[in-house]
């Protein structure tokens, strides 16, 4: 690890006040949370100087290398451009700085380039004092995104240059496959990719599901015939167990033939997995994403744009995606209000939970909750699986329920102690089940029975404040005698987590009429 932040630049920068868990200058200082390998990774195995944290997320990252090279500064760019976290890389050198976006696209340097797209400013110790004080403190304020924002265009995030491929290659398939089979494919593509690139299964496995043929999931998809591909299935079923692998194309199997893969169906999902292109335009670039690096935040947001493609739906029943801040200011509510015994073995549900983000921000703080009550950095992969079964959710759209299922499995693999994989892996049955256990598709919460099972209930129920058909909340509400204002489904969704919810409390993320969280028993009175 590199050494850290010299005591001339703290003080240049004001960075003498801030301390942990705001400023981490030492892998030590890192604590369990959502965010704390990232943390780590960046100081301990990128050689980050300082990550600089805004509302616990990491934002900045210095690198404290007064000799560095441009081949160093764009290898971390790739790297934490994938990531997906920070979106500010800040050099120290003896008497100056220079601040890198992270936002922007990696990118080839030509030969003695001089111009670099990615560089916001550079400042002088001994010129740029004010600046160099306020630098830390405009980016918490937000001044320094919006006078730069040219360099910060969301639409280079890797999430979106990721997101635009996927809803690219799924047009490509679904007239072919179907909207929900297209959907399941590319999710299970997803996430053999991101077992890959994390080496989680390596070049031996697709060998044998190929009969020596491929030594990657690139080749299974360049070959001309998916029957390699279909084979690979076979073994990840046996390896990792859940629901994910019944069949390419299928989550569940049911008395329905999964569609039957083409060629053409490889070379699509060939592009999606490379990256280095981007499919709405044909254009080619020298580098992909890589699968990883990317945070679970990143797979959550797959929801929003597939669920686009059932955009008439959707303003229907009124579900929309929550943003990854509205969960967090639930979740943080909610777990205020927790009791130690409901965090170490309670039960939670979120009745509508669409691409399940609520339950995997939930999951990392029953899992630091956890870790810091055993003080351990990690949780046996048992102790893993029995957190994510304590968490229930549901969901109209079948779509749905298998991103919250894909979500989840990769949040339990991003907590799992990585020298222990191979041997589970080995033995069996990794994944517990989710998908169609304690995550419902096609489930609705009126239908369920008015029965106390759970500890919390939290989510962002759908709404509806419109004359339209009647809906099974609104039936439910007016049977058992609760008031719906405006006809908003809400309302229903809040009379009958009580129903469904112990005592302690519940949490609703939900229009302004409501709190996001209050406490079951006020309710009733």
């Amino acid at each position: 690890m590199a050494d850290g932040v010299a005591p001339h630049w703290r003080e240049a920068l004001a960075l003498d006040r801030r301390s942990a868990p705001e400023f981490y200058t030492s892998a030590v200082e890192v604590g369990p949370g959502p965010h704390s390998e990232a943390i780590r990774f960046a100081l301990v195995d990128l050689g980050l100087a300082a990550v600089f944290c805004i509302e616990g997320v990491p934002t900045t990252g210095f690198l404290n290398e007064p000799d560095v090279s441009l081949a160093r500064i764009d290898e971390l760019h790739r790297i934490l451009w994938n990531q997906g976290l920070m979106s500010l890389l800040i050099v120290l050198k003896e008497d100056d700085l220079a601040a890198y976006s992270l936002v922007q696209r990696p990118f080839q340097r030509e030969v003695n380039q001089r111009n670099d797209p990615r560089l916001v400013t550079t400042l002088s110790l001994l010129s740029d004092a004010i600046a160099l004080r306020e630098l830390i403190d405009s980016t918490e304020s937000g001044r320094f995104w919006f006078e730069n924002d040219k360099f910060f265009d969301p639409d280079n995030r890797v999430d979106s240059v990721l997101l635009s491929n996927l809803l690219e290659a799924f047009r490509d398939m679904r007239d072919d496959l179907g909207g929900e089979a297209a959907q399941a494919l590319l999710m299970q593509t997803m996430f053999i990719a991101y077992l890959e690139d994390r080496k989680i299964i390596k070049e031996a496995v697709f060998q044998e599901a190929s009969n020596g043929s491929c030594s990657s999931l690139a080749e299974m998809l360049e070959a001309d015939t998916p029957s390699h591909f279909e084979a690979l299935f076979v073994w990840l079923k046996d390896a990792f167990n859940g629901n994910l692998f019944n069949a390419p194309c299928a989550f569940e199997m049911g008395d329905s033939t999964p569609p039957k893969l083409a060629v053409r169906h490889l070379q699509t999902l060939a592009r999606f997995r490379h990256g280095r292109e981007e499919m709405a335009s044909g254009q080619l670039r020298l580098w992909g994403y890589d699968f990883r690096y990317m945070s679970i935040g990143l797979i959550s947001a797959v929801y929003d744009r597939f669920l686009k493609e059932e955009a008439e739906r959707r303003s229907a029943d009124g579900a929309f995606y929550t943003p990854m801040f509205l969960a967090d200011v639930v979740v943080n509510q909610l777990w205020d209000d927790l009791t130690d015994k409901q965090r170490v073995s309670g039960i939670f549900c979120d009745p509508a939970c669409g691409s399940g983000i609520f339950l995997v921000r939930l999951f990392q703080r029953l899992v630091a909750h956890h870790c810091r009550v055993k003080k351990r950095r990690r949780a046996a992969w048992g102790e893993l699986k029995a957190i994510a079964q304590r968490l229930h959710g549901a969901d109209i759209n079948p779509s749905a329920v298998r991103v919250a299922t894909f979500s989840l499995y990769i949040a339990l693999l991003e907590q799992a102690n990585p020298p222990d994989l191979p041997a589970l892996i080995e033995a069996g049955k990794l994944l517990p089940s989710l998908y169609g256990d304690s995550l419902l598709p096609a489930s609705d919460f009126f239908v369920a029975e008015d029965k106390p099972r759970y500890d919390a209930v939290i989510g962002n129920p759908p709404w509806k404040g419109r004359s339209g058909q009647v809906t099974t909340a609104q039936t439910w509400a007016k049977t058992h005698h609760y008031p719906d204002p405006a006809k908003d489904i809400a309302w229903g969704f809040v009379w009958k987590a009580l129903k469904v919810v112990k005592s302690d409390g519940l949490s609703l993320a939900s229009p302004t009429v409501w709190r996001p969280s209050f406490n079951c028993s006020t309710t009733h009175r």
